[in-house]
Order: structure tokens, then C-alpha cells, then sequence
């Protein structure tokens, strides 16, 4: 579900409209988050670490109005809820994209996620859901620690949906992190919008069980 956002009373209306004109309003962050409560909360727990992951992440997008604003032709819409849609690699090294609703517990995320991954093993449409607005796009590096990052798209002013990638995790300094890029679009948040999202994000990343 979703609303008609009122431009008119939005205090950003002349930051969306003056983005609104860029070919590529997209800007991009690389840092890296700690997950060291992760990883062990998942090793005891059993949980898909890769799963957890993409939960939490989710978890602190809903929670920011910003987070759930989209483009669609002349408005901007504000959903109730955002939705995961994520990168599969398949056994031949090739890849395509599944799409895991939100759920209410990471139980039940997982359970979600390890069905929509196994369906798309078996179909390996390369995209089953283009045109849906209200997800995050997500891919995973689990081959590297990267520093920077870029996504490939169109160049559609109506393009509105972040990104979210996932590098390798590793030890630096006594903690356990993993880099992040995050690529957003300026005409519907800014750096401090960003900023707070990957904050709530490490809050949750340090207490997964709660």
C-alpha cells in the first residue's frame, strides 16, 4: 500500500524538484559496519548469515520515511513497507534475480528467502518482477573487501529505487566488518538521510536477537 506524498508541504520540495532534472541523481556512500554480533548470533542460532543480513538491512529502511519514497511519472509515493530484491548465483556462475517479501521476524524472512532463492534456481528468469517500485536492490560481493563501488543502470529520471551491496567480511583491528555501498537518489533524500539509515543499521547489526 502506498500514499500520494504532498509535495506541496514537503520541506525538500525545491532539493526534489532541482534533483528531479539530473540525468543521474543517484549518489553513492562506501564504508564499511561491524558484524561481529551477527556472525556469532547466526553461528549459534543457525540463521543464514546472508539472510540476517538483508533482514536488518531492511529493518532499518522501514523505519525511515525517506527510505520508502519512490518516483512514479509526476509523484512521489510513500509506502507502507519496502521489500528485498536480491542478486541469486546460480551453479554455472551466472545470475538473476529473486524477490523476498518483508516479514515480521527473521524466522520468518528466512523461511521467505530461502523459497524465493530455491524458485529462481529452478526458473532463472533474468527478471520475474520489473516494475515494482516499493524494494531495495541488493547484491552481494562475498569475494572481496571493496572500497568503492558502481552500479549499472538506466538512465531514467524516473529511477528512484536505492541500492545496497554487500562485500566480504573480514578482521580489521580486532573487529569482524563488511563493507557497504549504498546508492540513493538525491531527489528523494540526502546525505543525512543516508547517514542515520546506516546508523540504525549498525545498531541493529550489534543486537541481532533483539
Amino acid at each position: 500500500m502506498y500514499r500520494v506524498y504532498d509535495l506541496h508541504a514537503w520541506k525538500r520540495k525545491e532539493m526534489y524538484e532541482f534533483f528531479r532534472t539530473y540525468d543521474d541523481p543517484f549518489f553513492g556512500i562506501c564504508t564499511s559496519l561491524e558484524v561481529g554480533a551477527l556472525h556469532a548470533f547466526c553461528k549459534e542460532s543457525g540463521h543464514s548469515f546472508h539472510l540476517a543480513a538483508l533482514y536488518h538491512s531492511l529493518r532499518a529502511a522501514n523505519a525511515s520515511e525517506a527510505f520508502r519514497l519512490r518516483i512514479r511519472g509526476e509523484d512521489v509515493l510513500l509506502f507502507d513497507e519496502i521489500h528485498c530484491g536480491t542478486t541469486v548465483l546460480h551453479e554455472d556462475d551466472t545470475f538473476s534475480f529473486c524477490y523476498i517479501p518483508m516479514a515480521p521476524s527473521l524466522a520468518e524472512f528466512e523461511r521467505l528467502g530461502r523459497d524465493a532463492i530455491e524458485r529462481q534456481h529452478r526458473s532463472r528468469a533474468v527478471d520475474p518482477n520489473a516494475g515494482q517500485l516499493n524494494l531495495i536492490y541488493y547484491s552481494t560481493l562475498p569475494w572481496t573487501v571493496f572500497t568503492g563501488l558502481k552500479h549499472a543502470k538506466r538512465l531514467q529520471r524516473e529511477d528512484s529505487i536505492p541500492r545496497i551491496t554487500f562485500g566480504k567480511y573480514s578482521l580489521q583491528q580486532g573487529q569482524l566488518r563488511i563493507p557497504i555501498s549504498l546508492e540513493v537518489s538525491h531527489a528523494l533524500m540526502d546525505g543525512v538521510h543516508a547517514g542515520r539509515y546506516l546508523e540504525a543499521l549498525q545498531e541493529l547489526l550489534l543486537h541481532p536477537g533483539e
